[in-house]
C-alpha cells in the first residue's frame, strides 16, 4: 500500500508541478527593433504550440509556463526564457536587446 501512495504522489508532481500552459495562449505583440518593420508577434496557442513571427520569418516552437516564466522550445533544440508580468512577456534577446510583448487577442 505505502508502494501505491508513494507512486500517486510522484504522479501528482509529476503531471501537476510543471509544465503548464493555463489561460497564457492568446497572441502578443512587441516593438520591432527596425521601426520601418511590423510589429513581433508571438502567438501562444492552446496545447503549448506557438510561432513566434518576425519580418518575413516565422520559428514555430513549443512552450511552457513554470512559476513565472514561460519558456519557448524551438525545434532546433534551443530555448528562450521569458518573464511573465501581468498581461506582458519580457524577453531577452542577446544581441538584439530586450522585447515586451503585449497581449492584443
Amino acid at each position: 500500500m505505502k508502494k501505491f501512495a508513494f507512486l500517486w504522489i510522484i504522479f501528482l508532481i509529476a503531471f501537476t508541478g510543471c509544465g503548464k500552459t493555463g489561460d497564457f495562449s492568446g497572441q502578443y505583440e512587441a516593438q520591432n527593433p527596425d521601426m520601418d518593420k511590423p510589429p513581433v508577434i508571438l502567438e501562444l496557442k492552446p496545447y503549448g504550440k506557438g510561432v513566434w513571427t518576425f519580418d518575413d520569418n516565422e520559428v514555430s516552437f513549443k512552450w511552457e509556463v513554470r512559476g513565472k516564466e514561460i519558456w519557448l522550445h524551438t525545434k532546433t533544440g534551443g530555448l528562450i526564457v521569458g518573464n511573465m508580468k501581468g498581461k506582458s512577456i519580457w524577453i531577452q534577446l542577446p544581441g538584439v536587446g530586450e522585447f515586451r510583448f503585449m497581449l492584443v487577442k
